[in-house]
């Protein structure tokens, strides 16, 4: 029989996980809490001890795979006080410091979130289907009921009143038309008491904009957005449109709608210098487009269907950024495309590029050619087109009609981005199992140290020296860049625009990606094909830009080792007879 104190004890200690409820989660937070660890508006789940007594959640799990229900470990000693509320941090950082930060993000397209026992009971569990940014999901308090709120209550009672009004629906989806039949464009009402409110320009619509009453007519092309209002419950999603009218091309369209203050405002326009800029690349001044600005918009994206018309691909939500360096000052700017899942999708599913097998981007861009944008508008398009036989990770290549808010914006080059997802598409890797860095200094990757020490110590030409240089890089493709490079005369390199990969595993070798040739086959250059770029890539004085000693230091020491010096000859020699030809 126990004594009375041991009895005591036992009931002072914290008990499991009896009573502790998953009661609100934000899968799209923008700027509703910041954590306090990493200064992110990152995702979070909230917990609550529903019960009278202390709980301790150490060894409990927390998953957004209920396949998996030990994703992550909640750390010992995590005990929650009686009706108290904790916040998890779910944004793949895997630590604790200040707060708790979980090993997986959630997904605003919808998923599942789980609560597990240490021998693997269920707890608590939710299905959320897709979210809005910065409106939460959480238990209606005192039901089993869920519910979105408008305003989330981030370590306190879902006190504040729930309620989104549904979306209004339009009757013809977005496309490419000829002649109009019909009257014009319909858009229905959620609920009976929602009005309708809608906007031609491309900017938000509020309970001051137009309401929607009869059919909205379009002789040319118009874009609406159009969201609903009702009664005690906040405003819904804003649903945008756009209708081009007789449009023939073989290129794809890519339509952007955008509130025009997020591109054109002095304040907040990420097109125009305005009136809050920062110095950036070759500017004359601050500007608002070297801000590293993200602008929310709807991406719609239409193929040709080879009959003279086009076909509906992708409707999407994005984000949108000013890309590129010098060549943002340029009245038609450079646009990185980006699929985020508090825009309502995480990745572009589509087969964007027909020549590559890849149905899936988390990135696309829209260039405008850089420095090559006064001359022809597809130079670095026609030399990674040339080399594309070649062992080099370039980007594949359309052009593309652009329209911004309904107005066209002329053509731009479709390419894919590259940064760690390239790398994972092309590779069928993980992209946190990627190391990407810019430019051959020290100081970004232990790895690439490591390689550069060889470099210095070692006499190439000595037994095994050589082959310790194959064991760090891909020498065969290194030799295919350094080739492409300098048959392109390119010389706004390689002091410049220089990016390189490795699998982060045993054994895995470094890779140079090509890229922003625009400088080559004599842009801006009285030597035109004359240009010595072999002289060029092996100077060993060369000024700051474009090819300091530091750039041309890795080419130059592999020219010491007489095998690679030969091997590069007789393939230089090949691609000039046939790639180049």
């Amino acid at each position: 029989m126990r004594s009375l104190a041991a009895l005591l004890l036992l009931l002072a200690a914290p008990v499991r996980a009896q009573g502790v409820v998953i009661s609100e989660i934000l899968a799209s937070n923008d700027a509703t809490l910041e954590d306090p660890d990493f200064g992110r508006f990152a995702d979070w789940i909230e917990l609550h001890n529903a019960s009278a007594a202390p709980v301790d959640l150490g060894g409990h799990f927390l998953t957004d795979d209920l396949d998996d229900p030990e994703a992550w470990r909640i750390p010992g000693g995590t005990v929650l006080a009686p009706g108290a509320f904790l916040i998890v941090w779910a944004d793949d950082e895997d630590t604790h410091a200040t707060a708790l930060h979980a090993s997986f993000r959630l997904s605003a397209d919808g998923e599942a979130v789980g609560l597990f026992g240490p021998g693997g009971a269920a707890v608590d569990a939710v299905t959320f289907g897709p979210q809005t940014t910065d409106v939460s999901y959480g238990r209606v308090p005192g039901t089993d009921e869920w519910a979105f709120f408008p305003r989330p209550t981030p370590g306190a009672a879902n006190t504040t009143p729930p309620g989104v009004t549904p979306a209004p629906t339009f009757e013809l989806p977005s496309g490419v038309y000829g002649a109009m039949e019909g009257e014009g464009i319909r858009i229905g009402a959620p609920q009976t008491d929602a009005v309708v409110r809608y906007t031609l320009d491309g900017s938000t619509p509020t309970e001051r904009s137009p309401e929607y009453a009869e059919p909205i007519p379009f002789e040319s092309t118009t874009v609406v957005r159009a969201a609903a209002f009702a009664p005690g419950r906040v405003s819904s999603q804003v649903i945008s449109r756009v209708y081009l009218r007789n449009e023939a091309s073989t290129f794809p369209i890519v339509s952007l709608i955008t509130d025009p203050d997020g591109f054109f405002s002095d304040r907040t326009g990420i097109y125009v210098r305005g009136t809050n800029g920062i110095e950036g690349p070759c500017s004359e001044g601050p500007a608002n487009w070297n801000q590293d600005w993200e602008r929310e918009a709807t991406m719609t994206f239409f193929e040709p269907n080879g009959a003279g018309g086009f076909d509906l691909a992708m409707e999407q939500g994005v984000g949108v950024q000013i890309y590129g360096g010098c060549s943002r000052r340029f009245a038609q700017k450079s646009l990185s495309l980006h699929a985020r899942g508090r825009y309502g999708a995480s990745a572009f599913e589509h087969r964007v590029f027909p020549d590559l097998d890849l149905e899936s981007y988390d990135d696309l861009v829209l260039r405008n050619s850089g420095t090559d944008w006064s001359q022809t508008m597809f130079r670095d398009a026609a030399i990674q087109t040339i080399t594309r036989g070649m062992d080099l990770d370039g980007q594949a290549y359309r052009p593309a009609l652009v329209f911004l808010n309904g107005e066209y914006w002329g053509i731009h080059n479709l390419r894919e981005k590259l940064n760690e997802d390239y790398v994972a598409a092309h590779y069928d890797l993980d992209d946190d199992d990627v190391e990407v860095i810019e430019g051959m200094g020290r100081g970004q990757s232990a790895h690439f140290d490591s390689f550069l020490d060889l470099l210095d110590e070692d006499d190439l030409n000595a037994a095994g020296a050589f082959d310790r240089v194959r064991e760090q890089i891909d020498v065969d493709q290194y030799l295919d860049y350094q080739i492409a490079q300098i048959y392109s005369s390119n010389w706004d390199w390689p002091g410049n625009n220089v990016k390189l990969w490795r699998p982060r595993e045993p054994g895995g070798r470094w890779r140079w990606m090509f890229y922003d040739t625009d400088f080559g086959y004599g842009l801006h250059d009285t030597e035109g094909a004359t240009h010595n770029t072999l002289a060029h890539a092996t100077d060993p004085n060369g000024p700051g830009w474009p090819n300091p000693p530091w750039s041309t230091y890795v080419f130059r020491r592999l020219l010491t080792h007489d095998p690679f010096r030969h091997a590069f000859i007789q393939r230089l020699a090949a691609h000039t007879a046939t790639t180049f030809d």
